[in-house]
């Protein structure tokens, strides 16, 4: 009834009262659009979560400055992008929550380099990628000290990576052409031409070019090993590739060569020797000489989860899912070795997995408090650290993040040890001896964590187990923006700005009209 009133009023008004009203109608709801669309994005959103400390395996905490923050990925540094988070040339990259753009703190919580950049990524090769306008980027790289030594006249830049670093540039004469791909040294010149369509980081003296929509190689010379030809393909692991062809996935070495290539739906990269693959919906086990291993039922299939850090690949060991929906691990001869009453399992690191399980009355934990639990498991499948943890990280650097049952995190060792106390509301994971932390609210600067002395040792066989494994860094992408993204006002200002000309335009239009 009163929608049949106000759409009666309206059509008694004179035309140009009704243009009025429409247009203040527009007019709001485009304010509230903006309003809406100016809301940051949470970092968690992108993959990374917002911390305001690291803390040293030694306990020494140190608080980011008031108005900082740290965006960081949890689960800590993959291959490609590593490092990722953690203190490179003694700086790592910080936030300035007012104004939105970064700058570069030191191990004594001091910034060094001032809040000026819109992205920022960490230094790698004594040199970080920053860019300076959040609109056209202005992507240069600076040096330790906050010079720009290689000019911000880029579209995109990446880390330098094997001493060379992928950039891009608009070569037409309008932005809505697309730009094109080379690769820097870190003198600044050139490595290769602007002329791919796309590239991403150097990995075992390759990196991957496309150029006409297909796939290729190049090499640290700036030399095509393998010219574009593939619908697309992974970085290199272990000496080779994996490349698709049309409805098929094989395996290239670093000569160029095509090792084989079979009907797979996916494949993916290899490590130790081994890969996965899949037709459909079954999967299978898969050897650097193409040979097929069968899953022996109860295996229903393979988990892929963090497959680009390596996890699951190690120690030939692959996270599968049971018959009952159960996960948990299979050998490399395809058979189901370890198994339990497992949710989920967390990929083996550091010769320990994660495994999470719902909680009952036989719980070491409230189970009407908390419905999960996580504990660890050895390579044997045996219950090396009880399920007492309401929430656990994975381990990194011999250290892993556990919540406790107050909702608190610390870190423990091989051995289950808290060898931090559980003080934080957020832990990440140990990258260069550092995780970042979430602060609480009464944190007082001068505060110090109890920390327990790791003194308890593995067995030289179980060093030797672990030998490589401390860091595993493996994630695959084609053109590496993996940098948080920001919204706010400003952001934008410039889309909420056109869109109220083209509604006052329009409604002048209209008006015209009457």
């Amino acid at each position: 009834m009163l929608k049949q009133l106000y759409q009666k009023s309206l059509h008694n008004l004179p035309r140009t009262a009704a243009l009025r009203v429409f247009r203040l109608k527009v007019l709001a709801l485009t304010l509230v659009m903006m309003v809406l669309l100016a809301a940051p994005v949470p970092a968690e959103a992108w993959g990374y979560a917002e911390y305001n400390g690291l803390v040293h395996r030694s306990g020494r905490v140190i608080p980011l400055p008031d108005g900082y923050v740290l965006e960081a990925d949890p689960d800590g540094p993959t291959l490609e992008n590593d490092p990722r988070e953690g203190f490179q040339e003694g700086l790592i990259p910080v936030r300035e929550t007012d104004s939105g753009l970064y700058g570069y703190m030191n191990m004594e919580g001091e910034i060094v380099i001032a809040p000026q950049f819109t992205l920022a990524q960490p230094f790698s090769e004594g040199l970080a990628a920053v860019a300076l306008d959040e609109w056209f980027q202005q992507w240069g790289w600076i040096n330790p000290q906050g010079k720009m030594v290689i000019e911000p006249i880029y579209d995109a830049g990446g880390s330098f990576r094997e001493g060379a670093a992928w950039a891009s540039v608009y070569l037409g004469e309008t932005l809505a052409e697309d730009p094109a791909y080379g690769f820097l040294r870190p003198d600044g010149s050139l490595l290769t031409h602007f002329k791919y369509y796309l590239a991403g980081d150097f990995r075992e003296g390759m990196a991957p070019v496309c150029e006409l929509l297909q796939w290729g190689f190049v090499n640290l010379e700036g030399e095509e090993i393998v010219p574009p030809q593939y619908d697309w393909v992974s970085s290199f692991v272990e000496g080779v590739a994996v490349v698709r062809l049309y409805d098929s996935h094989g395996l290239v070495n670093r000569q160029g060569d095509l090792l084989w290539l079979k009907d797979y739906d996916t494949l993916s990269d290899f490590y130790e020797g081994y890969g996965v693959a899949s037709r459909g919906e079954d999967h299978c086990i898969v050897t650097l000489d193409g040979r097929e291993i069968p899953l022996e039922p109860p295996i229903q299939g393979l988990l892929y989860f963090n497959a680009d850090r390596g996890e699951g690949f190690r120690y030939g060991m692959l996270p599968v899912i049971a018959a009952d929906g159960t996960q948990g691990y299979a050998d490399l001869s395809g058979r189901l070795v370890i198994s339990g009453p497992y949710e989920q399992v967390f990929g083996f690191r550091n010769g320990l997995s994660g495994v999470m399980m719902f909680t009952d009355e036989t719980s070491q934990i409230n189970h009407e408090q908390f419905q999960q639990v996580v504990g660890f498991i050895d390579l044997e499948g045996a219950m090396v650290i009880d399920p007492v943890f309401p929430m656990a990280g994975s381990y990194n650097e011999g250290l892993c993040p556990v919540m406790n049952t107050e909702r608190r995190w610390g870190a423990i060792n091989m051995w289950g040890q808290w060898v931090i106390d559980p003080v934080f509301l957020e832990m990440g994971a140990f990258v260069s001896d550092y995780a970042p932390v979430v602060l609480p609210p009464d944190w007082v600067a001068a505060a110090s964590v109890t920390v327990t002395p790791d003194t308890t040792n593995r067995s030289d066989e179980e060093n030797e187990k672990n030998e490589g494994n401390d860091v595993d860094i493996g994630n695959e992408t084609a053109n590496n923006h993996s940098l948080t993204k920001q919204s706010g006002l400003v952001g934008w200002l410039i889309p909420g700005l056109v869109l109220m000309v083209l509604v006052t335009g329009t409604g002048m239009w209209l008006k015209r009209k009457s």
